[in-house]
């Protein structure tokens, strides 16, 4: 099994200053983002990027850096350590080691088939199926092939996953009634006219993880950008009305993301949870957090793995068999 390689995919995230604007540049560029001629998604990327990278630089700093590299890392290592020893490597679609580097090296290094299993649990044109377009032309070109994992949003080890994260701040604080607020990162209004699932996805997760957990839900969307029609409704505006339905204790879930970053961070953290105490009052607004991994994930990661590592030995066990 020298020959084989699983790589964890992740948007990435910047370490300086000029990755912010590489990082911004690659993101705004990539057609799955911006579904735009070349010529109008280059030069909008380029008037995104240069506007946007000092401020997005400043709000890394705040939360004291990326951590999503880091934990990417980190999930790389535990999968591996459950998996005896195969190998599993990351990468990253905007930040280094990139997807094609990534695969080029792996190629260099005598691996002939890599699955691909994207850190995405919910599909999206934007994220999901970025990752994998991008990362099959690098394995055609690279003469790999390239086998890639399903989504997992409704799968039960991702659920149970996030019935522990979120049972373990209603523990912490001690609170026992609370209605939880999954909050995903939204997306353009366009991709769902085309026949993007990442909604009702993110609705279905929201209803299994809160039936285990016994309390009341709403979903809602984060992170929107003014100029067209995005995904909703905003989660700072469910939290108003939450508020006006005499909602006390509101447990803020992160539920597209399955490593800390700027939104949670930072957007959730600093943003949401002292608007929803200071500003509409409500007793409390927690946060799930989110571990470098839990057990009940990684498990999810071995379940999904499991047959692209293991192929061989099943081949051997039909051939034997017949």
């Amino acid at each position: 099994m020298k020959n084989k390689a699983i790589v964890l995919v992740q948007m990435g995230g910047p370490l300086s200053k000029a990755e912010m604007k590489d990082f911004l540049w690659r993101m705004f560029t990539d057609s799955h983002i911006l579904p735009f001629p070349l010529v109008f998604r280059y030069a909008l990327a380029a008037i995104i990027t240069n506007v946007r990278y000092k401020k997005s630089w400043s709000k890394y700093m705040l939360i004291g850096g990326t951590p999503i590299i880091q934990h990417t890392n980190d999930t790389a290592k535990e999968l591996s350590m459950q998996l005896g020893g195969f190998r599993v490597e990351t990468a990253f679609s905007y930040s280094p080691p990139y997807i094609p580097q990534k695969i080029k090296e792996l190629k260099k290094q005598g691996v002939t088939e890599i699955f691909i299993l994207p850190l995405y649990p919910h599909y999206s044109i934007t994220t999901f199926q970025s990752v994998i377009d991008y990362s099959v032309a690098a394995a055609s070109k690279n003469g790999l092939k390239a086998l890639y994992s399903p989504c997992y949003y409704d799968n039960n080890q991702f659920i149970q996953h996030w019935v522990e994260l979120i049972q373990q701040e209603l523990d912490k604080h001690n609170i026992k009634d609370a209605h939880l607020v999954f909050s995903g990162h939204s997306i353009p209004m366009s991709f769902i006219k085309k026949g993007d699932t990442y909604g009702q996805q993110i609705a279905i997760s929201a209803q299994l993880i809160s039936q285990k957990l016994g309390l009341k839900h709403s979903v809602s969307f984060q992170s929107q950008i003014k100029g067209q029609k995005w995904l909703g409704p905003e989660t700072d505006k469910i939290m108003v009305q939450l508020k006006k339905d005499g909602i006390d204790n509101l447990v803020l879930v992160p539920i597209s993301f399955v490593n800390e970053n700027l939104e949670t961070l930072y957007d959730m953290d600093m943003v949401l949870v002292p608007y929803g105490e200071k500003e509409l009052g409500f007793n409390k607004v927690m946060r799930a957090k989110l571990p470098p991994f839990s057990p009940v994930y990684i498990e999810q990661l071995k379940i999904l793995s499991t047959k692209f590592v293991f192929a061989d030995v099943e081949e051997k066990i039909n051939t034997i068999a017949q």
